[in-house]
């Protein structure tokens, strides 16, 4: 518990406090930021992606309603750029 009373010293607070996001019917651009915004936050932790870095592919099939969120947040986990930031290491080809 000493982690979380260090953390709320620096301004970070955990992912419990969060608020629940959702993707409306009838979503707008705020909506629909807000929803990829909280995916990233979820599969990547508190790891800031850089704009370069993000799935440009995967977040404009979700604005056009062509993906849903689930198959957003499963391309971010399956993505080189999760394997990249979150294991930090290759594997080996031979292991693929």
């Amino acid at each position: 518990m000493a982690g979380l009373q260090e953390a709320g010293r620096l301004g970070i607070r955990p992912f419990s406090e969060a608020e629940p996001v959702e993707l409306r019917p009838s979503r707008d651009e705020a909506n629909v930021q807000a929803v990829i915004r909280a995916a990233y936050r979820q599969v990547f932790g508190n790891e800031h992606i850089m704009q370069s870095e993000r799935l440009a592919g995967a977040e404009s099939l979700l604005r056009q309603g062509q993906i849903t969120v689930r198959d957003f947040v499963r391309s971010l986990a399956l993505s080189e750029l999760y394997r990249e930031k979150v294991f930090l290491f290759q594997l080996p080809e031979s292991l693929h």
